[in-house]
């Protein structure tokens, strides 16, 4: 998850921050929300601005769609979270280390993402429904079975032992 933002609010921003909401699950504007980084929004003359706290791309107006989320993708694909002597890479789905890199699937990504973001724990409830919007039968089972394939792909294909905590229905990654 990444929190898109701007220090100077105008009609421009307010737009593009709405599209760009409207059309990616991976992107908010909830300051509350964990987030893996802040992505600013800025109008200017010329050019709308997106940028993080390392990198600026200036992008010309008028602005194409395909041009600003082709770029804002290509922003965020250099994000990474490292943990143990893993790197890991949230839009690319990818997760390295000296020896192996690996793409997760699209769940194992969000539940990943979300356990890495959360350091103190989070409802498994939460968690399935992050996943499964749409179902109106929990089957917390179902996550569970995700849980534990996820676990069973760190061991196989890393050699390394994920683990989990869950105590009251929160969920946690011990990790270093």
């Amino acid at each position: 998850m990444f929190l898109l933002t701007s220090k100077k609010k105008d009609f421009v921003v307010d737009h593009v921050i709405s599209l760009l909401l409207s059309n990616t699950d991976y992107l908010t504007d909830d300051e509350q929300t964990s987030v893996f980084k802040k992505i600013y929004i800025e109008n200017t003359t010329d050019n709308v601005k997106i940028a993080t706290d390392e990198i600026k791309i200036n992008l010309k107006k008028p602005i194409i769609y395909n041009n600003l989320h082709s770029n804002l993708f290509s922003l965020l694909s250099n994000t990474f979270f490292e943990f143990d002597n893993f790197i890991y890479y949230p839009m690319l789905q990818k997760i390295e280390n000296k020896i192996i890199n690996i793409k997760l699937t699209y769940t194992h990504s969000i539940i990943l993402n979300n356990l890495l973001l959360n350091k103190l724990g989070l409802e498994k409830l939460d968690l399935y429904k992050i996943l499964w919007p749409n179902d109106k039968n929990v089957q917390l089972n179902k996550l569970d079975t995700h849980l534990t394939n996820l676990k069973n792909l760190f061991e196989k294909e890393l050699n390394y032992n994920l683990n989990f905590f869950s105590k009251q229905s929160i969920i946690k990654l011990l990790i270093n």
